[in-house]
């Protein structure tokens, strides 16, 4: 008899599928949400033209308390995610996630608004 690869069950296929979508939902919302904040560093910069015409204003109590309750929800999102049902492709994009929004919540308690402007 033999006992070649075992194959994933149905319901564990559907949760792999599952997992991964939700991956891909985070990331582009983090990604989104990078570009609206500070759309010059994070899409122009890049070659996303779609934000050319704004300019993030992430000086603003108001506008940095309101992005770093948004990351703190994409952190506790991401944390919900069973990264062992992911592929090795989106073990990684889900490494890089956690890290990004681990360095993006750093600068949280760092007065970078409060930096003079020349």
């Amino acid at each position: 008899m033999d006992c070649g690869p075992a194959k994933p069950s149905v319901a564990a296929t559907a949760k792999a599928g599952q997992a991964q979508k939700q991956l891909a939902k985070l990331a582009a919302a983090f990604h989104t949400a990078r570009c609206k904040f500070d759309p010059l560093l994070f899409a122009t910069a890049n070659g996303d033209t779609r934000y050319d015409d704004q300019i993030g204003l992430a000086i603003s109590p108001k506008v940095r308390a309101a992005q770093f309750t948004l990351y703190r929800t994409l952190q506790k999102q991401l944390m919900a995610v069973n990264r062992s049902q992911l592929d090795a492709h989106d073990q990684l994009t889900y490494d890089l996630l956690t890290y990004e929004l681990n360095n993006a919540m750093q600068m949280e308690s760092f007065p970078d608004h409060l930096l003079p402007l020349n």
